[in-house]
């Protein structure tokens, strides 16, 4: 089937999706950066350099960490415009060719990292990981939310915020620093959280994650369907800060709770 019959998105829908794919590229690209490693060559450098430096063992080669988020990353990016496709017969087709598309931009995204480290002199080749398990891994999950996709249509599945919603919901609550590719955990709270964030997020996700799976919903999805950015709902989840009253409102509603059945 060729992509030229794939359905063109209303110019709201084209809007979210860019918005929603940038937030999900700056998250990920931080968590890979923070995989690099610096190269065997950069630190036999250091190791003869005549300064003194301390010395400091490699570190602990991750294959499977790396290539969970590369897993994750591309479920996500998938996603966003997968579900705003109608149910109909071309509908595995369209699906596919996103999916596609979705593998090939992760691959780019990562070739263009490696690049950017070669500057620094750092690489994720330290952890082994083996490119095509990686494509093959990102296919088999992509093609699972596929299949899923057919036999369960998500029920009135909303958009994406568009750009200017994503800013209100950072200026309320997830406003990160522009230096920093990802959120920082450092961020000063709202509101005090009177718990450890472990103990918060075992909270949230105890009443959060059997409503989502009832409704075969994402993290990123609910987010969607709440009207809020991706970090915001992820936050939340992980017990990283407080929301406001009108945000925790908004993810409420989405899975049918008040307020105040959603743990602060």
């Amino acid at each position: 089937m060729g992509k030229t019959e794939q359905p063109v998105l209303s110019l709201q829908q084209a809007v979210g999706v860019e918005s929603a794919r940038k937030d999900i590229d700056q998250f990920y690209w931080g968590h890979l950066i923070g995989l690099q490693v610096t190269t065997p060559y950069a630190a036999y450098v250091r190791r003869h350099e005549r300064v003194s430096r301390p010395s400091v063992p490699p570190p602990a080669k991750e294959p499977a960490k790396l290539l969970m988020f590369l897993v994750d990353y591309s479920k996500n990016y998938f996603i966003v415009e997968a579900n705003l496709f109608q149910a109909g017969p071309n509908l595995r087709g369209w699906l596919e060719s996103v999916r596609e598309s979705t593998i090939e931009h992760v691959l780019e995204m990562v070739n263009k990292l490696e690049e950017e480290g070669e500057r620094r002199e750092v690489s994720l080749k330290h952890h082994g990981a083996d490119p095509d398990e990686a494509q093959s891994l990102m296919r088999e999950a992509i093609n699972n939310l596929i299949d899923k996709r057919l036999n369960h249509p998500p029920p009135g599945y909303s958009p994406p915020p568009p750009p200017l919603e994503i800013r209100r919901e950072m200026r309320a609550g997830v406003d990160r620093p522009s230096a920093s590719p990802i959120p920082s955990s450092s961020s000063v709270a709202q509101e005090p959280v009177p718990d450890a964030p472990s103990n918060l997020s075992a909270k949230r996700k105890a009443v959060v994650e059997p409503l989502l799976g009832e409704r075969g919903w994402s993290s990123l999805e609910w987010a969607s369907h709440s009207s809020v950015s991706y970090h915001t709902a992820a936050d939340y989840l992980a017990g990283k800060r407080s929301q406001y009253r009108s945000t925790r409102k908004k993810l409420a509603e989405s899975l049918g709770l008040s307020v105040q059945q959603l743990p602060r």
